[in-house]
Protein backbone atom coordinates (compact mmCIF):
# COMPACT_ATOMS: atom_id res chain seq x y z
CA UNK A 1 0.00 0.00 0.00
CA UNK A 2 2.94 1.95 0.95
CA UNK A 3 4.20 1.41 -2.49
CA UNK A 4 1.12 2.54 -4.10
CA UNK A 5 0.98 5.91 -2.16
CA UNK A 6 4.21 6.67 -3.31
CA UNK A 7 3.94 6.29 -6.85
CA UNK A 8 0.63 8.50 -6.67
CA UNK A 9 2.76 11.15 -4.93
CA UNK A 10 5.67 10.71 -7.52
CA UNK A 11 3.00 11.11 -10.63
CA UNK A 12 1.28 14.25 -9.20
CA UNK A 13 4.54 16.09 -8.59
CA UNK A 14 5.21 15.26 -12.26
CA UNK A 15 1.49 15.36 -13.35
CA UNK A 16 1.95 19.42 -11.45
CA UNK A 17 6.06 19.96 -12.71
CA UNK A 18 4.67 19.71 -16.55
CA UNK A 19 1.51 21.85 -15.52
CA UNK A 20 3.74 24.63 -14.02
CA UNK A 21 6.11 24.55 -17.15
CA UNK A 22 2.93 24.65 -19.87
CA UNK A 23 1.75 27.70 -18.24
CA UNK A 24 4.98 28.96 -18.04
CA UNK A 25 5.41 28.49 -21.93
CA UNK A 26 2.03 30.01 -22.24
CA UNK A 27 2.83 33.21 -20.56
CA UNK A 28 6.20 33.48 -22.38
CA UNK A 29 4.09 32.87 -25.98
CA UNK A 30 1.66 35.81 -25.04
CA UNK A 31 4.43 37.88 -23.83
CA UNK A 32 6.36 37.27 -26.94
CA UNK A 33 3.13 37.81 -29.17
CA UNK A 34 2.29 41.05 -27.39
CA UNK A 35 6.08 42.88 -27.87
CA UNK A 36 5.64 41.65 -31.18
CA UNK A 37 2.68 43.72 -32.14
CA UNK A 38 3.92 46.98 -33.58
CA UNK A 39 1.49 49.43 -34.91
CA UNK A 40 2.61 51.60 -37.78
CA UNK A 41 -0.52 52.84 -38.92
CA UNK A 42 -0.90 55.25 -35.27
CA UNK A 43 -3.29 57.99 -36.82
CA UNK A 44 -2.54 62.03 -36.47
CA UNK A 45 -0.90 63.05 -33.13
CA UNK A 46 -3.79 64.95 -31.13
CA UNK A 47 -1.27 65.23 -27.99
CA UNK A 48 1.59 65.17 -26.23
CA UNK A 49 3.29 65.55 -22.58
CA UNK A 50 6.82 65.76 -21.63
CA UNK A 51 7.59 65.62 -18.04
CA UNK A 52 11.32 67.57 -17.81
CA UNK A 53 14.27 67.11 -15.57
CA UNK A 54 15.09 68.23 -11.53
CA UNK A 55 17.75 68.66 -9.00
CA UNK A 56 17.42 64.85 -8.22
CA UNK A 57 16.34 61.80 -9.95
CA UNK A 58 13.26 62.43 -11.64
CA UNK A 59 11.76 60.39 -14.44
CA UNK A 60 12.16 62.60 -17.84
CA UNK A 61 9.64 60.98 -20.62
CA UNK A 62 7.22 62.13 -23.15
CA UNK A 63 4.20 60.65 -24.15
CA UNK A 64 2.17 60.92 -27.06
CA UNK A 65 -1.22 60.07 -27.91
CA UNK A 66 -2.90 59.53 -31.43
CA UNK A 67 -6.26 59.04 -32.57
CA UNK A 68 -6.26 56.01 -33.59
CA UNK A 69 -5.66 54.53 -29.57
CA UNK A 70 -2.23 54.61 -29.85
CA UNK A 71 0.48 55.89 -27.11
CA UNK A 72 4.10 56.26 -27.77
CA UNK A 73 6.43 56.71 -24.65
CA UNK A 74 9.90 58.23 -24.72
CA UNK A 75 12.09 57.60 -21.56
CA UNK A 76 14.69 59.49 -21.31
CA UNK A 77 17.15 59.80 -17.69
CA UNK A 78 15.80 57.87 -14.35
CA UNK A 79 12.99 56.21 -16.37
CA UNK A 80 12.23 52.72 -15.56
CA UNK A 81 11.74 52.08 -19.71
CA UNK A 82 14.08 53.66 -21.36
CA UNK A 83 13.93 54.36 -24.90
CA UNK A 84 10.86 54.22 -27.31
CA UNK A 85 7.99 52.21 -26.30
CA UNK A 86 4.95 51.49 -27.87
CA UNK A 87 1.09 50.72 -26.30
CA UNK A 88 -2.65 50.03 -27.95
CA UNK A 89 -5.53 51.22 -25.35
CA UNK A 90 -8.69 50.25 -24.50
CA UNK A 91 -11.45 52.06 -25.84
CA UNK A 92 -11.89 52.83 -22.10
CA UNK A 93 -8.33 53.59 -21.62
CA UNK A 94 -8.60 56.19 -24.70
CA UNK A 95 -11.76 57.63 -23.60
CA UNK A 96 -10.89 58.79 -20.44
CA UNK A 97 -7.31 60.29 -21.88
CA UNK A 98 -9.55 61.92 -24.75
CA UNK A 99 -12.25 63.27 -22.01
CA UNK A 100 -9.36 64.68 -20.11
CA UNK A 101 -7.60 66.09 -23.33
CA UNK A 102 -10.87 68.03 -24.48
CA UNK A 103 -11.68 69.09 -20.76
CA UNK A 104 -8.22 71.00 -20.10
CA UNK A 105 -10.02 73.50 -22.91
CA UNK A 106 -6.44 74.25 -24.51
CA UNK A 107 -7.77 77.71 -26.29
CA UNK A 108 -8.32 79.05 -22.83
CA UNK A 109 -5.23 78.53 -21.72
CA UNK A 110 -2.07 80.45 -21.07
CA UNK A 111 1.09 79.33 -22.64
CA UNK A 112 3.15 79.42 -19.32
CA UNK A 113 2.06 79.39 -15.75
CA UNK A 114 5.17 80.69 -14.04
CA UNK A 115 6.72 78.58 -10.57
CA UNK A 116 8.59 79.96 -7.31
CA UNK A 117 10.00 76.36 -6.99
CA UNK A 118 12.67 75.65 -9.49
CA UNK A 119 13.62 72.07 -8.56
CA UNK A 120 10.03 71.03 -9.63
CA UNK A 121 10.41 69.33 -12.57
CA UNK A 122 8.37 70.95 -15.90
CA UNK A 123 5.50 69.95 -17.70
CA UNK A 124 4.51 70.71 -21.07
CA UNK A 125 1.39 70.20 -22.90
CA UNK A 126 1.37 70.27 -26.67
CA UNK A 127 -2.49 70.38 -28.19
CA UNK A 128 -2.35 69.19 -31.80
CA UNK A 129 -5.66 70.19 -33.75
CA UNK A 130 -6.13 70.19 -37.59
CA UNK A 131 -2.39 71.19 -38.34
CA UNK A 132 -2.66 74.00 -35.24
CA UNK A 133 -0.06 73.21 -32.28
CA UNK A 134 -0.37 74.87 -28.83
CA UNK A 135 2.44 74.29 -26.29
CA UNK A 136 1.54 75.17 -22.76
CA UNK A 137 3.83 74.79 -19.48
CA UNK A 138 4.02 74.53 -15.80
CA UNK A 139 4.83 72.96 -12.89
CA UNK A 140 2.29 73.13 -9.31
CA UNK A 141 0.25 75.99 -10.34
CA UNK A 142 -1.77 74.09 -13.08
CA UNK A 143 -5.88 75.20 -13.71
CA UNK A 144 -7.93 72.13 -12.28
CA UNK A 145 -8.56 70.16 -15.75
CA UNK A 146 -4.73 70.90 -16.31
CA UNK A 147 -3.97 69.24 -13.74
CA UNK A 148 -6.44 66.27 -13.74
CA UNK A 149 -4.66 66.04 -17.21
CA UNK A 150 -1.64 65.50 -16.29
CA UNK A 151 -2.19 62.86 -13.54
CA UNK A 152 -4.19 60.93 -16.27
CA UNK A 153 -1.40 60.94 -18.80
CA UNK A 154 1.17 60.41 -16.04
CA UNK A 155 -0.92 57.11 -14.75
CA UNK A 156 -0.17 55.72 -18.56
CA UNK A 157 3.26 54.41 -18.07
CA UNK A 158 2.64 52.47 -15.30
CA UNK A 159 -0.27 50.07 -17.11
CA UNK A 160 0.82 47.03 -18.80
CA UNK A 161 0.92 46.41 -22.38
CA UNK A 162 4.07 48.25 -23.26
CA UNK A 163 6.65 47.00 -26.30
CA UNK A 164 9.44 48.37 -26.63
CA UNK A 165 9.97 49.45 -30.17
CA UNK A 166 13.85 50.75 -29.93
CA UNK A 167 16.47 52.65 -27.90
CA UNK A 168 16.22 55.89 -29.51
CA UNK A 169 13.67 58.71 -28.47
CA UNK A 170 13.09 61.64 -30.36
CA UNK A 171 14.41 64.88 -29.18
CA UNK A 172 13.72 66.57 -26.14
CA UNK A 173 12.57 69.82 -27.16
CA UNK A 174 13.99 72.58 -25.87
CA UNK A 175 11.89 74.89 -23.37
CA UNK A 176 10.39 77.74 -24.85
CA UNK A 177 11.04 81.63 -23.25
CA UNK A 178 7.93 83.55 -23.72
CA UNK A 179 9.83 86.61 -22.51
CA UNK A 180 11.73 86.86 -26.70
CA UNK A 181 10.38 86.33 -29.71
CA UNK A 182 12.98 85.13 -32.90
CA UNK A 183 12.05 87.27 -35.48
CA UNK A 184 13.43 87.37 -39.90
CA UNK A 185 11.78 90.49 -41.76
CA UNK A 186 10.90 90.30 -45.33
CA UNK A 187 13.49 92.10 -47.65
CA UNK A 188 13.27 95.21 -48.06
CA UNK A 189 11.61 96.21 -44.39
CA UNK A 190 13.45 98.32 -42.30
CA UNK A 191 13.95 97.70 -38.56
CA UNK A 192 13.93 101.33 -37.07
CA UNK A 193 10.95 101.78 -38.53
CA UNK A 194 9.11 99.03 -37.88
CA UNK A 195 10.22 98.94 -34.42
CA UNK A 196 8.89 102.22 -34.37
CA UNK A 197 5.45 101.21 -35.14
CA UNK A 198 5.46 98.88 -32.90
CA UNK A 199 6.70 100.50 -29.78
CA UNK A 200 2.95 101.56 -29.42
CA UNK A 201 2.19 97.57 -28.27
CA UNK A 202 5.38 97.35 -25.87
CA UNK A 203 7.57 95.72 -27.96
CA UNK A 204 11.47 96.76 -28.84
CA UNK A 205 14.71 95.30 -30.23
CA UNK A 206 16.96 93.26 -27.98
CA UNK A 207 19.51 91.99 -30.02
CA UNK A 208 20.38 90.23 -33.32
CA UNK A 209 20.59 86.59 -33.20
CA UNK A 210 23.94 86.20 -34.74
CA UNK A 211 26.34 88.31 -36.89
CA UNK A 212 25.90 86.12 -39.92
CA UNK A 213 22.07 85.55 -39.28
CA UNK A 214 19.12 88.12 -40.33
CA UNK A 215 17.57 87.15 -37.17
CA UNK A 216 16.43 89.18 -34.49
CA UNK A 217 14.99 88.89 -31.17
CA UNK A 218 12.35 90.92 -29.76
CA UNK A 219 11.26 92.09 -26.46
CA UNK A 220 7.70 93.49 -25.06
CA UNK A 221 5.89 94.38 -22.13
CA UNK A 222 4.48 90.96 -21.36
CA UNK A 223 2.43 92.26 -18.39
CA UNK A 224 0.49 94.29 -21.04
CA UNK A 225 -0.43 91.30 -23.57
CA UNK A 226 -0.69 87.73 -23.48
CA UNK A 227 2.31 86.13 -25.02
CA UNK A 228 0.19 84.42 -27.74
CA UNK A 229 -1.68 87.22 -28.71
CA UNK A 230 1.36 89.64 -29.07
CA UNK A 231 3.17 86.72 -31.34
CA UNK A 232 0.09 86.45 -33.29
CA UNK A 233 -0.17 90.05 -34.14
CA UNK A 234 3.76 89.90 -35.35
CA UNK A 235 3.37 86.97 -37.25
CA UNK A 236 0.43 88.92 -39.08
CA UNK A 237 1.95 91.92 -40.12
CA UNK A 238 2.94 92.23 -43.88
CA UNK A 239 6.99 92.87 -43.14
CA UNK A 240 7.19 89.58 -41.32
CA UNK A 241 9.05 86.44 -42.65
CA UNK A 242 8.64 84.40 -39.59
CA UNK A 243 8.23 84.80 -35.65
CA UNK A 244 8.66 82.39 -32.86
CA UNK A 245 8.87 82.21 -28.89
CA UNK A 246 12.90 81.91 -28.76
CA UNK A 247 14.56 78.95 -27.16
CA UNK A 248 16.04 78.89 -23.97
CA UNK A 249 19.93 78.15 -24.98
CA UNK A 250 21.03 75.27 -21.91
CA UNK A 251 17.46 73.75 -20.74
CA UNK A 252 17.95 72.51 -16.92
CA UNK A 253 18.40 68.56 -16.24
Amino acid sequence: MRYIILLVCIAGLFACKTTKETVTETVAKETMTTTSEIVEDKGEMIFSYSRGGCYGRCPVYTVDIYDKGIAEYHGRAFSDKEGLWQKTLTKGQYSVVKEAIDAADYKQLDLEYKSMIPDLPRSTFEFHNDGEIKSVTGKESLPENLEALKITIQKLPEMKGWTKLSDQVKEEKKELNYDEIVIKFKPGVGLPGWFKKMKEHGVYLKRRVAPDKDLWVAGYKRSDIRPELILKMIKDDPGIESAEFNKKASPRR
